[in-house]
């Protein structure tokens, strides 16, 4: 009798529990964190954000990217959690399979009993890049020459000639515009890629203050002056988006725009340097962090860490920034040289140049690779859709590759003092 008892408690138990395993009637929470309903993305990839949530351990998260007929389009991501809550960030890259058109964000996440999908309707523009052209600078007693040059033929030929000198240009292939930024008069100038219809101007805030720096990330622009602003521009319009608060005596030389953030390397007046970051869609400041030497370069890693790259007296280091835990972290120094350019390639490699050298970072064993060296002075640029380096030498242009073999070597109609790139889209 007390064995039948027993037996009939251990059921009376299981049952019990798969009950109240059963009777969980609490969905798990979706929010997407990034982007907004509607988002256009012309960029090189689509990244999203979403925070998943339960009163009990999520058992599973599916994200996916599915088309305007709900159809899968890429291979769906699985997580498997083991809390009742996290922060997922996810990128799908562009391919040939993703054309233009309406898409949708799909989130699914279970607990094990409760299943929840969330969709967010998001739209991809194509503007694939088929040409690479070298943008050649001459400036000469205020005036400023323009040349374009065939990538692949090294043909040359005369772009524009403007009465005033070119402090900085930028070609974006998701407007087809030429972004020229100017020097007495200190404007930030939009042209067609023919250097012959000019679209809009934007002018300085103060006559006797100058644009000090100019970056682009896919359709948007972002621009800074000696009087402290840093000014979020669409590159097709030229509509101002958002403005930061004036900074009295404070210089921004370097700017990146990430996902969330805007990251400026600022000179005070004291000649001390920071890294100002801005929250990226109000333009308000979120953190200062006080760095030693000015930055010779600065990019965005696919980890979405900043590499910082710092110019000493007697030479240079490397330090990573990571901005959730707002922590400077050295990976990299050398007392050999200081870097006059400097560039961050797809395989996650440091290229560094002088004016007669161009070297790679060692991170492992924290030693400098000559890759090429220059005879005379050069003037380097890298293109990265390419993947090269491009250095002018007095009257010939060597492309290069990372590994320091020479790809290319064309002759130029002039000495030059900036390269930079125009971009075609199909």
């Amino acid at each position: 009798m007390q064995i039948k008892a027993k037996i009939s408690l251990f059921f009376f138990l299981i049952l019990l529990f798969a009950c109240r395993k059963n009777s969980d009637e609490i969905f798990p929470q979706i929010i997407f964190l990034s982007p907004s309903e509607g988002h256009v993305f012309d960029g090189d990839s689509i990244r999203f954000s979403v925070h998943v949530m339960d009163n009990s351990n999520l058992a599973s998260v599916r994200l996916g990217l599915l088309n305007e007929n709900k159809i899968s389009v890429v291979t769906p991501l699985y997580i498997v959690p083991q809390k009742n809550d996290t922060t997922i960030e996810v990128v799908f890259s562009k391919d040939a399979a993703l054309k233009a058109g309406t898409y949708f964000l799909h989130v699914q996440a279970s607990d094990g009993v409760n299943v929840k999908n969330q969709y967010r309707e998001v739209k991809l523009l194509r503007n694939d890049i088929s040409n690479v052209d070298a943008l050649l600078v001459r400036r000469n007693s205020g005036k400023s020459k323009i040349w374009k040059m065939n990538s692949n033929s090294g043909a040359v030929s005369p772009l524009m000639q403007v009465d005033y000198e070119i402090e900085a240009l930028l070609s974006v292939a998701e407007t087809r515009k030429l972004y020229l930024m100017t020097k007495f008069p200190s404007e930030l100038q939009a042209w067609n890629q023919g250097g012959n219809e000019l679209f809009w101007t934007i002018s300085s805030s103060f006559p006797h203050k100058n644009f000090t720096a100019l970056s682009a990330k896919n359709s948007h622009l972002l621009i800074a002056e000696k009087a402290g602003f840093i000014k979020k521009i669409h590159g097709n319009t030229g509509q101002i988006m958002l403005t930061t608060l004036m900074q009295v005596d404070t210089i921004a030389y370097d700017l990146i725009e990430t996902d969330n953030y805007i990251f400026a390397a600022q000179k005070l007046s004291d000649n001390r340097h920071i890294l100002s970051v801005y929250y990226g869609a109000t333009g308000t400041l979120s953190r200062k962090e006080l760095i030693e030497a000015e930055l010779s370069g600065m990019f965005e890693m696919p980890d979405k860490r900043i590499l910082l790259v710092l110019k000493h007296p007697n030479g240079f280091s490397v330090d990573i920034y990571n901005i959730q835990n707002q922590y400077l972290n050295r990976v990299f120094s050398s007392n050999n040289l200081q870097p006059v350019f400097s560039a961050f390639t797809k395989n996650g490699q440091l290229l560094l140049a002088t004016n007669h050298k161009i070297f790679y970072c060692d991170f492992l064993n924290n030693e400098l690779v000559e890759i090429f060296e220059s005879p005379v002075q050069m003037i380097v640029n890298f293109e990265p859709q390419q993947q090269l380096l491009y250095a002018a030498q007095g009257l010939s242009m060597k492309i290069i590759k990372p590994d320091g073999t020479i790809f290319n070597q064309f002759n130029l109609p002039e000495t030059i003092d900036m390269i930079g790139f125009s971009y075609s889209s199909k």
